[in-house]
């Protein structure tokens, strides 16, 4: 955060500072995690394909029966304004919804809360993008895995564990070693210069779909991938708002190398060209319906 930014957030169509910001004791998401969120970041002072954000919000809530009382022109006047008034030059958003209070922590009668938070953008070692990263596998399948939900206690376990390896992600993995998404993150895969994504259960991240357009779909395979898919891959990454491309020299005991492979090398720099030009970032219609 710059020396003079103020740390103020956004909460039921209103401007606060952070310490203002209160949720009742009986709001469902502290009694139940009954809620969902999205998170996003700027580039240039420009939120990253924030249409897309905001209806995979829209999505999400839909998901678990939660409407949210804001228009998506709302919400996005909701985050320039709060950037404005925080100071910052770039800054990470944290978009929130809950069920509301309840007065018999079941039933959601009074209305939701939504509130917004910014915060610094997080700035990972340089080291991790120029010799890559170790990465566990964790036995997980998300609970409705299109939903971005407030329930995050196996991600905290799996992350437990990674760090413990001293990993820094956690890749989910069915009964049948079926590879998913990380738990922040998606997974990418190139094996003889084609590349391999996981196409279902997952969360279909904004960063991944960003990846999957810079690749092409004639060059790119969406669908069930498996650990000795994983084993054999010649190169790996991870994609989120907040890591973009990492890529990926170790997954347990496995070692690809060090250092990106000549293919992630290429779509690393292909993605930060892409960021540096928001006048290339158009919505995106195949994030949520499946047809990559």
């Amino acid at each position: 955060m710059q020396e003079n930014a103020m740390r103020v957030g956004w909460m039921n169509g209103k401007i606060l500072k952070e310490e203002e910001m209160v949720l009742p004791v009986r709001d469902l998401g502290i009694l139940r995690g009954y809620g969902v969120f999205d998170f996003l970041r700027t580039y240039g002072q420009h939120p990253f394909h924030l249409d897309d954000h905001l209806n995979r919000l829209k999505h999400s809530a839909s998901q678990i029966a939660l409407t949210i009382p804001y228009s998506l022109k709302e919400m996005e006047d909701a985050i320039r304004l709060v950037l404005k008034e925080s100071d910052m030059e770039d800054a990470a958003f944290r978009i929130v919804c809950t069920g509301g209070a309840s007065q018999d922590s079941m039933t959601s009668r009074q209305g939701v809360t939504m509130f917004i938070l910014l915060d610094p953008i997080k700035i990972f070692p340089a080291e991790w993008y120029k010799n890559g990263v170790k990465i566990i596998t964790y036995k997980h399948m998300r609970y409705r895995p299109e939903t971005k939900s407030l329930n995050y206690i196996p991600a905290m376990e799996a992350m437990h564990l990674a760090e413990e390896a001293a990993a820094v992600e956690a890749l989910y993995c069915d009964e049948t070693k079926r590879i998913l998404e990380g738990s922040t993150s998606n997974i990418f895969l190139c094996k003889n210069g084609r590349w391999f994504t996981p196409g279902r259960d997952i969360l279909k991240g904004i960063t991944r779909q960003v990846v999957i357009n810079l690749i092409g779909k004639d060059n790119l395979h969406t669908g069930d991938l498996f650990l000795r898919d994983l084993i054999e891959a010649d190169e790996v990454f991870i994609t989120a708002s907040s890591k973009e491309i990492m890529p990926v020299s170790q997954v347990d005991d496995h070692f690809y190398g060090k250092g990106p492979g000549p293919e992630t090398l290429k779509l690393m720099t292909s993605f930060r060209d892409y960021v540096s030009s928001p006048e290339k970032w158009k919505p995106m219609k195949d994030v949520f319906n499946g047809s990559v």
